[in-house]
């Protein structure tokens, strides 16, 4: 099995992998965006990185690098991104943080409300509990506030 340590073997893994010639093609001459490390992605008990290639004629594919306890990696497109199953305030690094460490963080945390964020205890882990902050002081009349 490859093991993918950067953002660098993941995109060399789906140049690789994928069938779609119109992705491989779409990497090269489009933008990629990695998202960062998702469980139960694209299904329950698989663990995937997600990618979003856009070619540079406007189509977008989202692609998940997905495996299970190590074994062997597969490639899926997804028609969303679980943004609530994402897991990159856990880990240090691109490769489970994603591109874009402070926008994937917050479009993880606008899938819970804050009683489901203290529950979780997310507010207490790099960086949560500034950008709920920033949040409430942008809205200072909600309720949110923790």
């Amino acid at each position: 099995m490859i093991h993918i340590q950067n953002r660098t073997d993941l995109m060399e893994y789906i140049e690789g992998h994928i069938d779609m010639g119109a992705i491989v093609t779409a990497m090269t001459t489009g933008t990629v965006e990695h998202f960062g490390n998702f469980y139960d992605c694209p299904r329950p008990g698989y663990n995937g990185y997600v990618v979003r290639i856009t070619s540079q004629h406007g189509p977008q594919y989202l692609v998940c690098v997905y495996h299970r306890e190590h074994r062997t990696r597969l490639i899926g497109l997804l028609g969303k991104i679980p943004w609530r199953n994402w897991t990159g305030w856990q880990f240090n690094g691109v490769l489970h943080q994603g591109d874009n460490f402070e926008k994937n963080l917050e479009l993880h945390l606008q899938e819970f409300d804050d009683a489901e964020i203290q529950t979780k205890r997310l507010h207490q882990d790099r960086g949560c509990q500034q950008l709920i902050d920033e949040r409430n002081r942008k809205n200072p009349d909600s309720n949110d506030n923790l």
